[in-house]
């Protein structure tokens, strides 16, 4: 073997080493290129975990602040295994070892599909997202109506202070209504008569209420929609009218889903979260129940989730019924 030959069999070395170093430097490791991007932490065998399974863990975290972010679905590409991360950003699935594939979901956060891995039997992947920070959207709080009632005549003054922007009233509130309730359930303000009160609003942000940890309200599939209103409803104290104003203004649009997550406000969080309503003189009885709903085409597993009980109401002289809605963003 001359010089020459000698030499070239080293570079080919070389050239083999660079690959080699090159190859490992390309392993999807991280995506840091946009945000949300990802890292594998570690990727280790436990016998505990099922033949066949992988368990996936983690959590999200602001990429600046080291926030946690909650309410971000993580699952397979085919959307089959899934978690949604919890208060503390953790999440945690077991996957078939056959995914390739995870996607990352957050309507604050945006959405990434990560590199293709193999996932193998028995063991635990640990891997992080971080985002930026959240990109601040607006919910609109919908058709609020208000109702009084009043065995006799009765002149009252309500205001209204909306936690967010009011966009439309009717009758034309001008930062107040002087109503003039004449009989059950008949209004009059500035000489014209009306079944009720109207506003819509504008929030930033909005999403469900989460207390000591677990967010309290109920997981439906939507074809038992109406029913669960009327349960609820029914429950809750609405009379025929109001729940029927409720029912088919609601349920058509909680029906484009198939599932839907759904919390219910009650006075007090009424008006901590969405707005305060004062009235002079007040009522002898109050419900205001604000509704707040998200809708999945795909099922939706909600470890943080606990059944909401519902709150009985029960009518006595001059009353006030209040209920709104909305449909928070979509993960």
């Amino acid at each position: 073997m001359n010089g020459a030959e000698l030499n070239l069999i080293k570079m080919k070395g070389r050239f083999v080493f660079f690959l080699t170093l090159a190859f490992f430097i390309e392993l999807p490791q991280a995506k840091a290129e946009s945000l949300p991007f990802y890292t594998i932490v570690s990727d280790k065998l436990v016998d505990s975990i099922p033949a066949g399974k992988c368990l996936i863990t983690g959590h999200v975290n602001v990429l600046s602040s080291g926030r946690a972010v909650q309410y971000a679905y993580i699952g397979s590409v085919d959307r089959i295994y899934s978690a949604i991360s919890d208060s503390k950003g953790g999440f945690s699935f077991l996957m078939d070892e056959r995914e390739s594939a995870l996607f990352f979901h957050h309507f604050l956060h945006g959405e990434i599909v990560t590199d293709s891995y193999r996932f193998k039997s028995k063991h635990v992947v640990e891997i992080d997202f971080k985002t930026n920070e959240e990109v601040e959207r607006r919910i609109e709080v919908a058709k609020p109506v208000i109702y009084l009632y009043s065995e006799s005549e009765l002149d009252v003054d309500l205001t209204l202070k909306q936690h967010g922007e009011v966009t439309f009233t009717y009758p034309d509130s001008n930062e107040g209504w002087k109503v003039k309730i004449k009989g059950k359930g008949h209004l009059e303000v500035g000489n014209k008569a009306y079944p009720y009160l109207f506003w819509e609003g504008e929030r930033e942000n909005l999403d469900f209420i989460e207390k000591n940890g677990k967010v309290e309200g109920f997981y439906i599939q939507t074809d038992s929609t109406v029913q669960f209103l009327e349960q609820v409803l029914t429950t809750a104290g609405l009379n025929s009218i109001e729940m029927t104003d409720f029912i088919t203004y609601w349920a058509p649009r909680m029906m484009k889903y198939k599932f839907a997550q759904v919390q219910f406000l009650w006075n007090e969080d009424y008006s901590r979260y969405i707005a305060e309503l004062e009235s002079n003189p007040k009522p002898d009885s109050e419900l205001r129940l604000f509704m707040l709903f998200r809708g999945f085409d795909y099922e939706v597993k909600t470890k943080s989730l606990v059944e909401q009980r519902v709150k009985p109401f029960y009518r006595e002289g001059f009353s006030l019924v209040e209920w709104g809605g909305a449909e928070l963003n979509a993960y």
